[in-house]
């Protein structure tokens, strides 16, 4: 095609690439909002990943006396228990009808150990990092297993947390 002006040449490629932006942006606006919504993640229950995430979200309530040999724990420390809202910034309160996707509404508040999972050669593994408790108050001296392997995944040891209220 042969245009005699060169301003009726481009408005043809001007309106292809204003429709591809478009698309490309609803797309990518689609596969977010699916990908939040479509796997039910405002659904779950969640837990703070550190001490000052729990002060920010306002769900902190009190920290915890530990003793750790390993000195691999950060903090450990109870909070209400939450959920996500529209956003992972958001946060919800549990209500009696979340009991449908596991988030125990009758255990509402969450002993969170925060540790590190690896150092320089040895990585960490803590089962039920997370414990639900009715009350606010720990009703007795918890003792949690640290497990230790090394770098390559071989079995190196087992260790304790003594958590106490």
């Amino acid at each position: 095609m042969k245009f005699s002006n060169p301003k009726k040449a481009l408005l043809p490629f001007l309106v292809l690439l204003a429709i591809c932006l478009i698309v490309y942006f609803s797309l990518g606006y689609l596969n977010s909002y699916l990908g939040y919504y479509g796997y039910d993640k405002d659904q779950f229950r969640r837990f703070s990943a550190s001490k000052k995430e729990s002060l920010e979200r306002g769900v902190f309530v009190r920290d915890l006396a530990y003793h750790d040999k390993s000195k691999i724990v950060r903090e450990v420390f109870i909070e209400k228990g939450f959920k996500w809202g529209n956003s992972s910034r958001t946060t919800r309160d549990l209500a009696p009808a979340d009991s449908l996707h596991g988030c125990f509404p009758f255990l509402p508040f969450q002993v969170v150990i925060a540790f590190n999972k690896r150092n320089k050669d040895s990585l960490f593994f803590i089962p039920e990092s997370i414990i639900y408790i009715p009350d606010s108050i720990l009703p007795e001296t918890l003792l949690k297993d640290i497990y230790v392997r090394d770098t390559l995944n071989n079995f190196m040891g087992k260790e304790q947390i003594e958590i106490w209220p």
